[in-house]
Parts: C-alpha cells; structure tokens; sequence
C-alpha cells in the first residue's frame, strides 16, 4: 500500500470524525455521555480485526470503509469524554483534574500503544493478531473505566459550583 494511499484514507476518516463527532456529543447529552462512550468501545472492540483482516485485501474501498467505520466508533469517545472528566472533578480542581488526567492517559496509551502494536506484530511474524488483541484489551479496560467512573458519580456526584467558586455580589 502506497503512502499517499494511506493518508488520503486517514484524511478522509478525518473528516468523518469532523462530521459525526458533535452528533455523537449531542446523543451523549441526551441518552447518557457514558452510554456512548461504552457503546464506542463496543464498536472498537468488534472492528479491530476486521480493521486489520481489510488492510491484507488490497482494496482501497475497503480499506477506507475500515478507516471511517473505526474512526466513527472513535469519535463516540471524544465528543462525551468531557462530559465524563468533568463529573469527576470538583470546581476547584476540575481543569487541573482534567488536563492532567487526559494528558497523562494519552501520554501513555498514546505513546507506547503503537510502539507495542509493532513490537507485537513482530514478535507473532508479522501477523496482526496481537495488535488487536492489544486494542481490544485496551478498549475493555476502558468500558470497566468507564463502568466504574458512571458508579462513582452516581454513589458521590461532584458538585457543579460552591460557594467558594462563587462571584461575590456587585463584582
């Protein structure tokens, strides 16, 4: 498969995300950002071998459906994920909260995800098993995460405001 190949089935992917992401937010707000995020997790669970048994057909139309779909299910995770972050934090330490646990969190699975995806790969011969295997892994950890970040906020809800946070009167 050619560079350029690749990169215009990413960029299209791109705009997959671009497009489905703010109705994936909006159903989050309506039916439970958890909900999706889960659902998405579902959806990465289930394609990832297709994702990898398309890239081995040669098909540039399939490998793109691959691309799109996987993104689409993707995307169910970065709309509501704020949503999520924010329950879990109070006011006073929520942006703080917030970045450092999605930064921290991308950092490593972000990082070392595709660098133990290849040492994987090449472990197993070269066969794309254990790259899916790995994703697969990761997104049921994150459905558990996500499980357990639901029952957290419902047994102990973080406040929206306090009265620390609030604007005193005639400010």
């Amino acid at each position: 498969m050619s560079e350029a190949m690749l990169l215009n089935g990413l960029t299209l992917a791109a705009f997959v995300e671009l497009a489905v992401t703010p109705g994936l937010s909006w159903l989050g707000d309506r039916v439970g950002a958890h909900k999706v995020v889960i659902a998405g997790l579902i959806g990465v669970i289930v394609l990832s071998v297709p994702q990898f048994l398309l890239m081995g057909t040669g098909s540039v139309f399939l490998i793109y459906a691959g691309m799109m779909a996987m993104r689409f299910a993707m995307s169910a995770l970065y709309g509501p994920i704020a949503a999520i972050l924010a329950e879990g934090f109070a006011p006073r330490v929520r942006y703080t909260g917030i970045s450092l646990s999605y930064q921290i969190c991308n950092m490593i699975f972000g990082g070392f995800a595709p660098l133990a995806a290849v040492s994987l790969t090449a472990l197993a011969g070269g066969h794309y098993w254990p790259a899916a295997a790995l994703l697969m892994a990761i997104s049921a950890v994150g459905i558990w995460c996500t499980a357990l970040l639901r029952r957290m906020r419902d047994t102990h809800p973080a406040p929206l405001t306090s009265d620390r946070d609030a604007v005193p009167a005639g400010v």
